[in-house]
């Protein structure tokens, strides 16, 4: 089955189920504006490889969850 498609093919299927996994983390568990929120999606469903690639590097916030996960952390060693 697989060798009925061509690499180009397997790779834009690819890029479509990551899109869709970007997008439904993006709505469903990212919390943020919905002005920001419409903003990248936007960018996902209409340039998707360009808006997917930002979107995996800048939009999904790492540095910011791992800041708040650091400030959390020291709040619990300061209480005991």
């Amino acid at each position: 089955m697989l060798q009925d498609y061509s690499s180009m093919e397997i790779a834009i299927y690819i890029a479509i189920i990551l899109a869709a996994i970007c997008v439904i983390h993006l709505v469903f568990l990212a919390r943020r504006d919905p002005f920001s929120t419409i903003a990248w999606l936007i960018g996902i469903i209409f340039v998707p490889f360009v808006g997917l690639v930002f979107y995996l590097f800048f939009g999904i916030g790492v540095r910011t969850n791992m800041d708040r996960m650091i400030r959390k952390r020291c709040a619990q060693t300061r209480r005991l």
